[in-house]
Order: C-alpha cells, then structure tokens, then sequence
C-alpha cells in the first residue's frame, strides 16, 4: 500500500487507501455491534475530510469508528495539532496568576510531598474541586524516592514532564508526532517515538501515565499490556480519557467535544476501561471523582453545534445546564465528561508461609 502524503481538507471523504475495517470491537474482541452516531465529521479542527459511523459494543460498551483511518495516514489528521505548540510562553506572568500558582503548589506540595516552587508557605485552603484540579497537576502521583523513573505515553510538547523532572522524577516520554516531540527534546528530554517499539527494559518504570492518549490508539489492548510489562510490580497507571457514557455526550450528540472523529479512535465507559485494564493485568482499579467542572466541555460541544461564538445568553444557559450536570455526577462519577482513573500493576503471586 502506498502511503498517503496529503489529504485535501476540503475533499468529502478521506482516501480509500488510507483507510482499515476492524469489523469486531478493538477492546473486547466482539463481533456484534450497533451504530451509536453515523455521519460524522470534523467538527472540532476542520481539518481532517471524511465521514465516519461510531459503533458501540454490546459486550464491553465501548465505542469505536469503523472504518477508520490507518496507522500509515493517521497523522494528516494531526497537523497543526495543539501539542505542537511550545510548552512554555515567553510572556509576563501576571502577580494574581503566580499567586495561584503558589497556593496550588503549596497543596501540591502539602498532599503530595514535593518541593514544587514558587509555593506559599504555612496552610492553604482551597474547595474540594481546587483540591482535585491541584491533584490532577501531579496526577496524583506521590512524589518519588530518588531514583524513581515516570513514563508519559503522549507527551506531547513536554510541559508536564518537565514539570515532574523538577519534582525529582527521573522521566522519560513516548510521542510520535515529530514536530511535538521536538519540542519535548528541546527541553532535554528524552523522548521515543513508539511505546511498542521503545528499547525499555521490563520493570523499568514506578510510573505511566496517559492524559488524553488512549482514545487515539489503533491498539489500546496492546498498549496496557506493554504499560503492564514496563511497570515494576505496585507500580502505578494513571489514565484520563473522554467517557462515551458522558452527560454531555448525550445532550449534545454528535457535536460533543469529547468525539474528536476522527482521531479519537476508540472512547471507554468506566465499565470498559475498567475491564480493558483487568484484562491486562492490573488491579487496585479506582475511578477518582471528576477533577474539571462539565462546564468547558459543555460551552465547546455548544459551540460546535451552533458553528459559531456563542452569545451572552446561550453561555448562560450552557452554563446552567452544565451546574446540573456536575450535581448529578457527584452522585455518578460515571457519568462526567472523562474518567480519571489509577489502576496498580499487578504483584507476583507469593504462596503463603
């Protein structure tokens, strides 16, 4: 097969060659499926031509495109991609703005047990939902003995390793995207462009984390199992991901944010993400609480649906719609917007004296 080079934007469907059938679900391996969403397109970029149908699994109840995009064309859907950017502006920082910061490092610090700077000094008080945010900054990982090595699937422009290098983590990252990962090199890290291929020893890491990645993966069931066979026994898994069985998913159909069609190529439900990470291995499995309020992802899925700003009057009522739907999930985790989850990997089995 010849690959693909250019894709013409304004094209009505991506090329027939650059394009691969599944047929069966890629996290559980089921045949049956039924269609969830059909038509849809690019609504979040522009960028990517096409139309696609997202199935959704019986069995697992994750939700996949089929057709999609092959591993060979996958990254004409990517140009210009946000983690392209660099990953620290030039620019001044405001006094509010390093005040935040420094209240937030000070929890960081507190919670967590690093020495993040800047970082006010005696007790801070921030809400329960600062809390999380702030929680989610180091995602939710203690900070590390010495010596102690964190792997990011995805890093991105690596702005948030090079954060935990100065919380004294010996960090690594995984991005196949070139121009991303030239970023992240040029902040001294050390970056591979494929987790399946990547020269890691076994047990060679205490953390993995994937913020946003495994939607994207042509084989998420692959890439657990190598996380699974990195990670030393009690070594931990932080996942985040968009939730198919998402509140705002349902009000806003095809238009909701978290779709991304067609780079997101398969979206989880806590049900299935928890199953796919058994699966391979892992135990000690959490869904933690909702770290983001619903409301940015309701005011995008808006945006999109209407295909222009939003006035004063629609933000106010997205808004309002969107306070109700963290109310319900505080009671059903299972329903935000995205699932946040730690898993551990699982110890050697030890017979008892």
């Amino acid at each position: 097969m010849d690959r693909i080079d250019t894709i013409d934007a304004a094209s009505s469907s991506w090329p027939s060659q650059g394009l691969e059938t599944l047929g069966t679900c890629p996290v559980c391996g089921h045949a049956g499926r039924e269609p969830l969403l059909t038509e849809l397109r690019d609504l979040v970029f522009g960028i990517s031509p096409g139309t696609w149908t997202l199935w959704r699994c019986p069995a697992c109840g994750a939700g996949y495109l089929d057709p999609r995009p092959d591993r060979a064309t996958i990254g004409l859907a990517y140009a210009g991609y946000y983690t392209q950017e660099a990953a620290h502006s030039s620019g001044p920082v405001s006094a509010a703005r390093t005040r935040r910061l420094a209240c937030r490092n000070a929890y960081v610090n507190q919670r967590w047990g690093y020495s993040l700077a800047p970082a006010l000094t005696g007790p801070v008080r921030l809400s329960a939902a600062q809390q999380r945010r702030a929680d989610r900054v180091v995602r939710s990982l203690p900070a590390p003995s010495p010596g102690e090595r964190l792997l990011d699937v995805g890093c991105g422009n690596g702005a948030w390793l090079d954060l935990m290098r100065a919380g004294g983590w010996a960090v690594w990252g995984v991005e196949p995207d070139a121009q991303s990962a030239a970023r992240a090199a040029a902040l001294g890290l050390s970056i591979v462009p494929d987790l399946l291929s990547a020269p890691f020893a076994d047990q060679s890491f205490d953390a993995i984390t994937l913020n946003h990645v495994i939607e994207h993966l042509h084989d998420p069931c692959a890439t657990l199992a190598r996380c699974q066979a990195l990670l030393k026994p009690g070594g931990r898994l932080w996942i985040a991901t968009p939730n198919l069985d998402a509140l705002g998913r349902v009000r806003f159909g095809r238009a909701w944010r978290g779709l991304e069609t067609p780079r997101h190529l398969v979206l989880f439900t806590a049900a299935s993400l928890r199953g796919i990470l058994a699966a391979a291995g892992f135990e000690s499995i959490e869904l933690l609480p909702p770290t983001d309020p619903a409301r940015g992802m309701f005011l995008e899925s808006a945006r999109i649906a209407r295909g222009r700003r939003l006035t004063w009057l629609a933000r106010a009522r997205v808004k309002w719609q969107a306070w109700w739907a963290d109310r319900r999930v505080s009671r059903e985790p299972e329903r935000a917007e995205e699932l946040v989850v730690v898993a551990v990997r699982r110890a050697p089995y030890r017979a008892p004296p």
